[in-house]
């Protein structure tokens, strides 16, 4: 019996070195598979999901007429753009020249208004302090809407910013460069002293003014403070909130795993069964800047473990145990469905990076029949594979996801075990911010 054993465990060297060498290149084709089905599905489902869509809309047509309709989420910039929109979400495309309306939008999340105003288009470095101005229709973009309005205009000589207090008539904040005699390069601010002058409120101190720049962020912040100091809730289509792209949650987890480990030399499988464990993790979103805010890129952490112990187990009864541990590094792409302002289906992909710490493999032959009874250790060795989930997120807040993982098969760096940890999670979420 024991030279049949060591026959088994030393005398297969090189059997065991050519089927490490097949086993490893089959690992390599099987991960390069799941990558290239992973990439593939991601570029083949980027022109579905990120198509042109219609959204909730209406627009105002010179004489007044106001008509309700689906507005395409896209090409809107200009007053020289066509507005395509249906009837209904199922009905055809039709076009309108923008410059038969004097106002559209979609709810909640763009509005253009037409507005005879006196701008100043020079785009480049003047030697005049003072600006010339020609009367223009143009398409102005709302930016915020309250007590005062600021607006945008996108046109070939850059982005001007336009304003008007208490319905009164708009006007353009004025900045622009010029060079001196002495070929110095100055700036015209005059924008902060029109706010001094227009926006007077006990919260707004000429500091604030003094510190505010000609860029989208800055003029949205001072004039959304202006209309809630005025006791007028505002509406911004402009939301600088650092959460619309950046997102942090707590994600808690319960986690059903199972791990059989199969010992190539002397053809013996371990099964430790499936243990339902908490986990705990914590995954930082970051939200795409296109296609609707639809598209995320997800770094996720969370610890996993699994203990279990076999009192007799192989062809010797030998107590066996696995004592596993590790920090799981996934990397993954999400895909939200928009059900309503609250409401949003998501799926999600990983590639996922498991680093094990004081995890092994135990043997326990201390009570067997041979001569010199020993316990033999496997270390466990860091690991790839593959995970996918569907959910439910409400609220911007709260979540929640089923997960299911491919299996770990590649566990040990010896050739004499193989590994199958495989398992699914039930998973809650929670945003911080």
């Amino acid at each position: 019996m024991i030279g049949y054993l060591n026959k088994g465990f030393y005398n297969s060297f090189f059997v065991r070195k050519y089927l490490y060498s097949f086993n490893a290149l089959i690992n390599i084709f099987l991960t390069m598979k799941y990558i290239c089905v992973l990439i593939t599905l991601i570029f083949v489902s980027s022109p579905i999901f990120s198509q042109v869509t219609f959204e909730e809309g209406y627009f105002i047509d010179n004489s007044g007429n106001k008509v309700d309709c689906f507005i395409k989420d896209r090409g809107l910039a200009h007053a020289s753009s066509n507005l395509k929109y249906k009837d209904s979400l199922n009905g055809d495309v039709k076009t309108t020249g923008v410059k038969d309306l004097k106002e559209f939008g979609i709810y909640n999340v763009l509005k253009y208004i037409k507005a005879n105003v006196k701008i100043e288009e020079s785009s480049n470095l003047g030697t005049e302090r003072n600006l010339q101005f020609k009367q223009e229709k143009l398409f102005l973009k709302v930016l915020v809407e309250g007590k005062a309005n600021l607006y945008s205009y996108d046109g070939a000589n850059g982005l001007r910013f336009f304003f008007s207090v208490n319905e009164n008539e708009i006007e353009q904040l004025i900045f622009n460069s010029y060079e001196t005699p002495e070929g110095k390069i100055k700036y015209n601010r005059f924008f902060r002293s029109q706010i001094w002058d227009n926006l007077k409120c006990d919260v707004i101190t000429l500091s604030d003014i003094e510190l505010v720049e000609y860029n989208k962020k800055d003029l949205v912040s001072v004039f959304l403070k202006y209309s809630n100091c005025k006791n007028y809730k505002p509406v911004s289509f402009e939301n600088n909130s650092k959460k619309d792209w950046l997102n942090l949650s707590l994600k808690p987890r319960l986690s059903n795993n199972s791990f059989t480990i199969k010992h190539n030399d002397v053809l013996e499988s371990y099964d430790f069964g499936t243990k339902t464990n908490f986990e705990l993790g914590l995954e930082v979103e970051f939200i795409l800047p296109f296609n609707k805010n639809k598209w995320a890129f997800i770094v996720e952490l969370n610890y996993n473990s699994f203990n279990s112990e076999l009192e007799e187990s192989g062809r010797f009864n030998i107590p066996t145990k696995i004592d596993y541990q590790s920090l799981e590094v996934g990397l993954g792409v999400r895909h939200y469905f928009f059900l309503s302002k609250k409401s949003k289906l998501f799926i999600n992909g990983f590639y996922v990076l498991d680093v094990p710490f004081n995890s092994k493999f135990i043997q326990d032959f201390s009570n067997t029949i041979f001569i010199n009874p020993f316990i033999r250790e496997f270390d466990i060795t860091n690991s790839t594979y593959f995970s996918c989930g569907i959910g439910y997120k409400y609220n911007n807040k709260y979540s929640i996801e089923f997960r299911l993982d491919t299996p770990s098969t590649d566990l040990f760096s010896t050739p004499e075990l193989t590994s199958n940890y495989k398992g699914f999670s039930l998973i809650l979420g929670y945003t911080i911010f």
